[in-house]
């Protein structure tokens, strides 16, 4: 890192000085050991757990190391150069430091994920698939703690997390790092992964994850190696003093979507009755109209009151004129015109010839009996010159007889 870079330069500058002033004042090596422990001394440290991780890449077979450093108050992980977090676990926040910009800035744990709902909230369509989690209930130990068995899928993407809880490392550390990180943009996509992973509590010992690609699968395996105690150096969990503070830019709220008005409620539908006039012997009622709003149904188990009427006030039984039968309507009858065809030909007429017979002399005489012309008459299909077509078969046929 910049400042631990910088603080090595120039303890070695100092050092260089001191066997510089040393070797022109004549003093002896023993003495000058002492002063550079007495300088290394006076570096402040402080107590931490250093939890040490393992990551290994396949097919590459690469493999890195990094470790988090724990205090009392504070935690980073020290792969993070140049622009780094430093986890406040008193007041549950997070610091962006910038080295290069000399500042840093504080976000509490509800404005980040405030920050991943924001990103959650974009439109996604429904034929994309989403990211599921799900927690199982194998267990097994890691590190002398109980570890549960988590698992993300997302198409042909599977990540295995086993979370457990190490009295050495806090229950908010892995929500304030899963938080503090930029929202991607699937982030509608992975909401049920990452809510999932907000309310975890514990802290992840070992991973698995996969991943097809072409004919290779990509393998990731990320465990915890080891959880120690050590002293490290205060100025790592500590933000430069000469370092100035900047305000974290506010989210631009974007405009909801504004609900359609809800349409009015309909209203009843008005019944107009109109009563015709009654017919007496003497008076006739004028015809009465009323309205309605709808028509009530009769209450069950309640009847209504009859009304007395006084003997003058009886009114005379009406007549009823004899009701008239309607005569049965008529069927109605439908008649298709059928188009006459006839099998009589217009032309030719066909005629005989008497001949002698070559195989029998009195094989002719059925023709002499007969006329000349064929018995058979002329037969047509066309329905146009039936007219003329009849007539000329009944001269035929007037003629053969």
């Amino acid at each position: 890192m910049p400042f631990r870079a910088a603080t090595t330069r120039s303890s070695a500058l100092g050092m260089t000085l001191i066997l510089l002033f040393a070797a022109a004042c004549g003093k002896p090596a023993q003495q000058l050991k002492k002063v550079v422990r007495a300088a290394r001394v006076r570096v402040p440290q402080i107590a931490a757990t250093v939890v040490t991780q393992r990551t290994t890449l396949q097919p590459s077979n690469r493999t890195t190391v990094s470790t988090i450093v724990i205090g009392p108050d504070a935690a980073r992980a020290t792969d993070e150069t140049g622009q780094w977090r430093l986890f406040d676990l008193k007041e549950n926040r997070v610091a962006f430091v910038n080295d290069f910009a000399k500042t840093f800035r504080y976000e509490s744990l509800q404005s980040l994920r405030d920050r991943y709902d924001d990103a959650a909230d974009e439109p996604v369509s429904d034929k994309i698939p989403r990211a599921e989690f799900a927690s199982t209930p194998e267990r097994r130990v890691i590190l002398g703690v109980a570890a549960t068995r988590s698992i993300v899928k997302l198409g042909g993407y599977q990540r295995e997390i086993w979370f457990g809880s190490h009295p050495l490392i806090p229950p908010q550390l892995f929500e304030l790092m899963q938080a503090s990180r930029a929202p991607s943009p699937d982030a509608a996509m992975t909401k049920r992964v990452d809510d999932a992973l907000f309310d975890v509590r514990g802290f992840p010992l070992a991973e698995h994850s996969e991943l097809p690609y072409a004919n290779a699968k990509i393998i990731v395996d990320r465990e915890v190696v080891s959880i120690d105690r050590k002293n490290v150096q205060a100025t790592l969990l500590e933000i430069p003093a000469d370092y100035r503070e900047v305000k974290p830019a506010r989210p631009v709220a974007r405009p909801k979507p504004v609900a359609p008005p809800a349409a009015p409620a309909p209203e009843p539908p008005v019944m107009t009755i109109t009563n015709p006039p009654a017919t007496t012997s003497s008076v006739a009622a004028p015809a009465e109209t009323t309205t309605q709003a709808e028509p009530k149904k009769p209450v069950e188990g309640k009847k209504p009151a009859a009304t007395v009427m006084k003997a003058s006030e009886k009114k005379a039984p009406e007549k009823k004129a004899p009701a008239k039968r309607k005569a049965p309507a008529k069927k109605k009858t439908t008649t298709t015109k059928k188009t006459s065809q006839s099998t009589w030909r217009t032309s030719p007429s066909r005629f005989v010839t008497p001949s002698r017979s070559k195989n029998s002399s009195n094989g002719i005489a059925i023709l002499r009996e007969s006329p000349k012309n064929s018995l058979n008459c002329p037969t047509s299909i066309v329905c146009p010159f039936f007219c003329d077509i009849a007539s000329r078969a009944v001269a035929i046929v007037v003629r053969c007889t």
